[in-house]
């Protein structure tokens, strides 16, 4: 029940609904900011535990990957690092656009749902197959090693 179904039978009591729901905003911060260090966590753990072991990461694309093609992206995007983070996706997928909108290679609604979905993939590539925690503003981050990024998009 909502605080104003009850306020013509008690105001006080709607005003406390109020204040008590008010209060519960401040948290949400501090959710967010827990479930972030958690993901970082979950990542350095699963690295710890999967030392020593041989692993083969699961192929997540349908269709064939060039290989120099991701090789180039990386050099672009993350030049000097054999790794990516959420960042570095971001402006890769931004580039991308760019890229795409100058060819005139998809149509316009194409470029708008590939705006909207990129950042949920590189979320879901992320929590699947990240194997590096790093130091990014001074923030621990999750990132994808060049080699699993190649081990999961291999040709």
């Amino acid at each position: 029940m909502s605080a104003f179904g009850f306020w013509s039978q008690s105001p006080w009591l709607s005003v406390l609904f109020l204040l008590t729901a008010l209060s519960a905003v401040s948290t949400l911060r501090w959710s967010r900011a827990f479930t972030e260090r958690v993901k970082v966590l979950n990542v350095a753990l699963r690295n710890r535990m999967s030392a020593g072991h041989a692993t083969d990461a699961a192929a997540g694309t349908t269709g064939q990957v060039d290989a120099n093609e991701l090789a180039r992206l990386l050099s672009r995007y993350a030049p000097g690092r054999d790794y990516l983070t959420a960042y570095d996706f971001a402006r890769l997928h931004e580039g991308e656009r760019i890229r795409a909108a100058m060819t005139g290679r998809p149509g316009v609604v194409r470029r708008l749902v590939t705006r909207w979905i990129a950042p949920r993939q590189t979320a879901r590539l992320l929590d699947a197959f990240a194997d590096l925690v790093v130091e990014e503003d001074r923030k621990l981050v999750p990132a994808i090693t060049k080699g699993v990024l190649f081990k999961v998009y291999r040709p």
